[in-house]
């Protein structure tokens, strides 16, 4: 399904043990083998998850940070977009 607009979500990171927290505004990363990119995924302040890409090497910079998202696509439970 499409959808359209944007939306702003913070950036979150990974607890101190190193797994990740699946918390409220948390990020979560998949890393493809030899990949320049990594998938972040965030939650907007209504709870909807959202998916992003991102430069691997700007994972960890943007941690805690606030972004916006220009929204691609839609699925039952998740939203699809890339960074503006």
């Amino acid at each position: 399904r499409k959808a359209g607009g944007a939306v702003t979500l913070t950036v979150g990171g990974r607890d101190p043990a190193g797994d990740l927290d699946p918390g409220h505004g948390q990020v979560a990363t998949a890393e493809p083998e030899g990949g320049s990119t990594v998938q972040l995924s965030g939650r907007t302040d209504t709870d909807l998850i959202v998916f992003f890409e991102v430069p691997a090497e700007s994972r960890d910079a943007m941690t805690g940070e606030t972004v916006r998202v220009r929204i691609g696509g839609a699925d039952r439970l998740s939203l699809h977009g890339e960074l503006i």
